[in-house]
């Protein structure tokens, strides 16, 4: 009992340091727009085998896509919270909590109580997981996917596992693929893994195939259906980034998957500190805390990640205030970041507040467009093409939203 009450408070602590002052916390950016905006039009469009795109191109001009697996998992959020963004963006601050929970479960299980309470510590608090959970994004499935994976192959090493384990594992292989291509890596660890400890390997690997399919389903179909489009624009985005041509750049959260493994490895070093010194490991762990807590990856008082001045209630109120004109036939711009053709706006305009904008090429047939941009914005020197296919027109400022940003109304001189 007095384990699990202490279980208990570091969740406690974990959800108050996630959840409070949320609202104004959250980040509603391009990413997280794009995402709902793909997954609601499976419901109001059709459902679909491609999920969304990357902002990546190969040297044909092919884009890279996601596994649909992850914008069908929106697709119930949806439904259940009525398209609104928060209560969402709340599921992906729970869903870390629920990472961290198994990550106890987990290390307590393949090593003790005490090495699970350090991990799960380490994991909750780490300003990286912290800045992770106040945010709708693709890749916030892969710390799950990578401490279950870790679990599986303890299994498999110790000779605990079953054929339904590798069916599991392959499963989650596949899944991890479709959300992030450099799972790749993680896919190779496994596959050496297996065969190191498997006993009939040609039955072992095709059931984690089998795993593998179904989990990345969506995209293996789809590339049946499609002369294996993934597949081939992958091997083609590889080739470019070997011969130095492509886009491709490599960050930490490519890598989330192995974010257990390094909160693994860091609590049986602070585990060894312990048993050696108890004052030392206190310092460091306390230290540790610290240091996420009072990183810049965290503000309780307002987003990281979107452009200062703006919160996701700025995005609602721009929107509701395009919502309530009686234009029809209007499009959006944002002017502040790369997203020019505003997904904020049209994803709260059209599956919010019901009131669709024109599509993201009609801007050349669009005789308004609402911007959203900074008070001093420069419109007569600084349009994108969004704009630049409108001019000339008449500019009308709507009123201040946000600190700094202002909606704009730009109309077309006939």
């Amino acid at each position: 009992m007095k384990n699990y009450l202490i279980v208990f408070s570091i969740l406690i602590l974990a959800l108050v340091v996630r959840l409070y002052n949320f609202s104004d916390r959250m980040t509603f950016g391009s990413e997280q727009a794009r995402s709902l905006y793909v997954s609601a039009n499976y419901i109001s469009e059709k459902p679909s085998l491609l999920g969304q795109e990357y902002f990546r191109v190969n040297s044909l001009g092919h884009k890279l896509y996601t596994s649909a697996v992850f914008n069908y998992s929106l697709v119930p959020l949806l439904l259940i919270f009525d398209y609104d963004p928060l209560p969402i963006s709340y599921y992906f601050a729970l869903l870390n909590i629920a990472t961290g929970i198994i990550m106890y479960f987990v290390v307590k299980k393949m090593f003790s109580h005490r090495l699970g309470l350090i991990c799960m510590t380490l994991f909750l608090f780490n300003s990286y997981m912290i800045y992770h959970s106040m945010f709708i994004w693709v890749l916030n499935y892969l710390p799950l996917i990578g401490i279950l994976s870790i679990y599986l192959l303890w299994k498999i090493k110790n000779k605990k596992s079953n054929l339904l384990d590798l069916f599991i594992l392959g499963v989650l292989s596949g899944l991890g693929f479709g959300l992030q291509y450099l799972y790749v890596i993680a896919i190779l660890i496994i596959l050496y893994v297996v065969f190191k400890y498997s006993k009939n390997k040609a039955k072992d690997l095709l059931v984690f195939i089998v795993g593998g399919v179904i989990g990345d389903f969506t995209q293996v179909v789809f590339d049946l259906k499609h002369n294996l489009y993934h597949l081939r624009t992958l091997l083609q985005y590889a080739l470019d980034t070997f011969n130095g041509v492509s886009d491709a750049g490599f960050t930490y959260y490519h890598f989330l998957h192995f974010w257990p493994v390094v909160i693994l490895v860091a609590g049986f070093l602070l585990w060894k500190v312990y048993l050696k010194n108890k004052f030392i490991f206190y310092v460091l762990f306390f230290g540790y805390l610290y240091l996420n807590l009072s990183s810049n990856l965290i503000n309780f008082n307002k987003p990281v990640g979107m452009v200062d001045g703006l919160t996701n209630k700025s995005i609602v109120e721009a929107s509701r205030i395009i919502s309530q004109t009686d234009e029809t036939n209007f499009n959006v711009v944002t002017l502040y970041d790369f997203d020019t053709r505003g997904y904020v706006l049209r994803y709260y305009t059209e599956f919010v507040y019901d009131k669709k904008p024109m599509g993201e090429i009609d801007y050349p047939s669009s005789n308004i467009v609402f911007a959203l941009a900074k008070d001093d914005y420069d419109f007569e020197n600084n349009n994108p093409w969004e704009l630049k296919v409108v001019k000339p027109y008449n500019i009308t400022n709507l009123g201040e939203v946000g600190q700094g940003f202002s909606l704009f109304r730009l109309e077309r001189i006939l």
